[in-house]
């Protein structure tokens, strides 16, 4: 265990605490995401409650809307990029 408050040292984090670690998307996870949320907003969903979901930020949502939006498959996306 670690502690929460090294300044301090109050507070103790333990490994279930501590496996919110920043995780990184392939392009092909961002689009079946991308896929996946458009479903739940277009049923009528808060995008609040996809994002949630998703497992993402609102913020995350809107950066992968406009970079990957009109993109169906990652190959096309490999492709634009060329």
């Amino acid at each position: 265990m670690r502690l929460c408050c090294p300044v301090c040292g109050q507070g103790r984090i333990n490994n279930d605490m501590a496996s919110n670690k920043r995780r990184r998307h392939t392009p092909d996870q961002i689009i079946r995401k991308l896929a996946e949320g458009n479903k739940l907003l277009a049923a009528g969903q808060e995008l609040s409650e996809v994002c949630r979901h998703l497992e993402i930020a609102e913020s995350t949502w809107h950066r992968w809307l406009a970079q990957y939006g009109g993109r169906l498959r990652p190959a096309e996306w490999c492709m634009s990029r060329t």
